[in-house]
């Protein structure tokens, strides 16, 4: 079946994340020019440099993971429920504060990896991001010109915990969305980083890990 950018772009709509001003078809069509005659005649594989990259963007994006769902468990002993029964604010604080850390070296390392499909997911975290940028500077939290995070730590102590946990809770509507591309870009990285048999374009770049991402999103 031909990838589309309406199929492909499917998934992240049933998600909420804004889509119309970033193509994954294009960003993949960008690096693969050469034929795959031609980069298997080049050699082309993956090196130790590109697996180190991609084992290190998995674990970035495996730890974003856990700290949104961190953030949005539910119950009694939620990390919000806890903060609104105690009054005390410090373990949600540091709890958001690690987040903004894993969203930044997953946006890092996203950035090393120079792929296309890398790029674009980083693209798409920042559309996320800038979703919601109005309610995420209510509690102070903006973004650098690079697209990473910054928590102004003492506006964010004061912020309104119900605001908080309409952005990072069970149904936030910011956490939900990194939660999605988290994982997409955690099982991406794991593919590359366990591809050095399979065939690669001139880029380095896995036909595989394409494959398996049109197969994850259709």
């Amino acid at each position: 079946m031909r990838m589309t950018d309406r199929v492909l772009n499917a998934s992240a709509l049933s998600s909420g994340l804004a889509v119309n001003n970033v193509s994954l078809v294009n960003q993949l069509g960008k690096n693969r020019q050469d034929s795959l005659l031609d980069a298997l005649e080049k050699g082309s594989g993956a090196s130790t440099g590109k697996k180190e990259n991609y084992s290190k963007l998995r674990k970035a994006a495996e730890q974003l993971a856990q700290r949104t769902e961190e953030l949005a468990k539910e119950g009694e002993d939620s990390i919000f429920a806890r903060a609104k029964a105690s009054g005390d604010r410090e373990e949600l604080s540091q709890s958001l504060q690690e987040f903004a850390k894993n969203y930044n070296d997953t946006l890092k390392r996203l950035r090393g990896t120079g792929a296309p499909l890398d790029v674009y997911y980083s693209q798409m975290l920042q559309e996320a991001a800038k979703d919601n940028s109005k309610a995420l500077a209510g509690v102070g939290i903006t973004f650098g010109r690079d697209g990473s995070m910054q928590i102004a730590k003492e506006a964010l102590e004061k912020a309104d915990l119900e605001e908080l946990e309409s952005l990072f809770g069970a149904s936030g509507s910011f956490s939900s969305k990194v939660t999605f591309l988290a994982g997409r870009i955690s099982g991406n990285a794991q593919a590359n980083e366990e591809s050095s048999s399979s065939q690669y374009d001139a880029s380095g770049h896995s036909y595989a890990a394409y494959s398996n991402l049109y197969d994850n999103w259709g």
